[in-house]
């Protein structure tokens, strides 16, 4: 049972400070080199369009492509290829750090497509 209530306190903590340590536990500093993330939805397959996350397994798809999926079921495993999670709606939370990669990698094609460029989609995205 205190297990149990460990595990919510976690998933409630992680909801409301997201990306932060709880009180007490301490991670290990982690050294990222040209890390990127995808902007690709595994459910569309399509360039993210208002992005929400997974707090279970830190997933990210498209509101609607993954609000779709999910219909009238309260829960599906994720969809993300290996993983072995569930999502439902109470899982999902937004998340504003790969909106705010979403809205540069778009100004970046609009850029580039004003400057004649090829502009085919890249769904990775370095992070700063």
């Amino acid at each position: 049972m205190a297990s149990q209530i460990k595990k919510f306190e976690k998933v409630i903590w992680s909801i409301r400070h997201h990306g932060e340590c709880m009180p007490g536990e301490e991670e290990e500093e982690l050294v990222m080199m040209d890390a990127k993330i995808s902007l690709k939805c595994p459910v569309s397959g399509m360039l993210l369009e208002d992005p929400v996350k997974n707090t279970l397994c830190g997933h990210i798809y498209s509101r609607q492509a993954i609000l779709g999926l999910i219909g009238s079921k309260r829960t599906i495993p994720c969809p993300f290829a290996g993983c072995s999670k569930m999502v439902s709606k109470r899982t999902l939370v937004n998340d504003l750090q790969t909106q705010r990669e979403l809205k540069k990698h778009v100004r970046e094609l609009e850029m580039k497509k004003k400057r004649g460029q090829d502009t085919k989609y890249d769904f990775t995205q370095d992070i700063d």
